[in-house]
């Protein structure tokens, strides 16, 4: 047991830089609702007076049939908000981008993925929008993501 709270305390700062884990749903405009889940590693956070901004790679998954479906390995990702949004007020709400390559299992669409996006979350449930587009094939699709996870809105819900 002291084992596993050590490493728990070891990852916590990780845990608390942005969405870390989320499991939930996506709804897309060409396939109505599908399972997604989302891991999210900050590299680097600058927490500013004004401004926060965080530099990372993120991995989602999303199965169906949407035109951007699959294993999504983005290694590039970046994302900002205000200071106050990011560590006082209960409610986080990211601004940013993903760049990365999809892996379709579905319909062998596999490409260069560019990703921008909004992100919103309030004690462990979060909503994620934007639009995946894939580059190899000139298409993509408009998603709404939501669900719950491991993120910044529970981690200031349990701390403060």
């Amino acid at each position: 047991m002291k084992k596993l709270l050590f490493l728990f305390l070891l990852i916590l700062p990780k845990l608390a830089t942005a969405q870390m884990f989320g499991v939930g749903a996506q709804w897309s405009e060409f396939d109505r609702i599908n399972f997604n889940t989302t891991l999210s590693c900050p590299y680097k956070t600058n927490i500013g007076d004004k401004l926060t901004w965080s530099l990372g790679s993120r991995i989602d998954y999303v199965s169906g049939n949407p035109k951007v479906s699959g294993l999504n390995v983005k290694p590039l990702s970046f994302d900002f908000t205000t200071s106050d949004f990011y560590l006082i007020k209960p409610v986080t709400i990211l601004v940013g981008a993903d760049a990365g390559y999809n892996f379709n299992f579905n319909h062998g669409n596999s490409g260069i993925v560019l990703t921008p996006l909004v992100y919103l979350d309030y004690t462990a449930f979060y909503i994620k929008f934007g639009y995946d587009y894939n580059t190899f094939k000139n298409e993509g699709n408009f998603f709404v993501r939501f669900g719950v996870g491991i993120g910044q809105g529970l981690l200031k819900k349990i701390s403060f």
